[in-house]
């Protein structure tokens, strides 16, 4: 007779969330680099969070209904499910605020509900935001900001298949860029966008060099009409200093591939609804006439 096999160990390294009496005691028993563990159909998380330690969230679909802070940590989320509702799309609650400079990651996940910036991103360790759901709806000012203000600098990012639906503002805003940054942002899709608006903002007030490969993202408007202002446009260069030095956006380099308006493969800086790109000017309170202070910028 052959013995049964014993069932295995528990890896100690994983800990699962509904053995605690709150989500802040399971995060308080996870080992730095172990895993926090949802498990499927668990109720709303509806407790305000703080990650300090290194730590892979194993989300199973939870939904996170109160904002999670990840303070100066290697973290990285799997399947979760944001609906944190701020007043309206000015409140500056967030869903996820990153701070420090370890590298953060969140994958497979929907973003939903209310607030000006739902993903806050303010550390200088390796970024990927990928294979998720941005559901706006009208909802969202910028989506994804990284480092406003004087936070710490993007150094390397990835933003790869994504879908964006619904957006007024902003998809994805980058601020403050470490001297020769490298951010991808390959395979989305920007759905039902505002024409007033743009998938993706630059700045750069530290006037340094960084590189931006824009791989294989497909983008539809929400009007065939493109706004009366010429301020619709894939890419937005905005210099949002209203005094002083000027932002360089010719320190820049934006490499497009394989960008499409609907169907469209766009090749050139375009006009209209097919205008890929155009630098703003807060100073002057207007766009600047192509060839000034443009990025360098190629098309595949």
């Amino acid at each position: 007779m052959i013995p049964p096999t014993p069932d295995p160990k528990p890896d100690k390294d994983v800990v699962d969330v509904d053995k605690y009496d709150s989500v802040a005691d399971a995060i308080a028993a996870v080992p730095a680099g172990g895993t926090l563990k949802f498990t499927a159909g668990s109720a709303p998380v509806a407790e305000e969070l703080t990650f300090d330690k290194a730590m892979k969230i194993a989300a199973n679909g939870v939904e996170f209904q109160k904002p999670i802070v990840v303070s100066n940590a290697d973290i990285s989320v799997d399947g979760a499910t944001f609906n944190v509702q701020g007043a309206n799309s000015k409140d500056a609650t967030p869903a996820v605020k990153v701070v420090g400079s370890q590298p953060f990651e969140l994958s497979n996940s929907v973003v939903k509900g209310t607030s000006r910036n739902p993903i806050l991103v303010k550390t200088s360790g390796e970024v990927k935001i990928c294979g998720n759901k941005f559901d706006g709806a009208g909802n969202f000012y910028n989506v994804i900001e990284f480092s406003i203000s004087n936070d710490e600098d993007v150094t390397r990012a990835e933003i790869s298949d994504n879908v964006f639906t619904g957006m007024t503002n902003n998809c994805i805003s980058l601020y403050n860029m470490a001297d020769g940054a490298v951010v991808d942002v390959k395979n989305n899709k920007f759905e039902n966008i505002s024409v007033n608006v743009n998938p993706m903002r630059l700045s750069n007030p530290k006037n340094v060099n960084a590189t931006f490969n824009v791989e294989n993202n497909t983008y539809t408007f929400n009007s065939e009409t493109p706004n009366a202002d010429g301020y619709t446009a894939f890419l937005l260069c905005q210099d949002y200093n209203k005094s002083g030095k000027r932002q360089e956006f010719s320190q820049y380099t934006v490499n497009f591939v394989n960008l499409k308006r609907g169907d469209k493969h766009l090749t050139e800086q375009g006009e209209g609804l097919d205008k890929v790109y155009y630098t703003y000017s807060d100073r002057t309170n207007g766009i600047l006439n192509a060839g000034t202070n443009d990025p360098t910028v190629s098309f595949k």
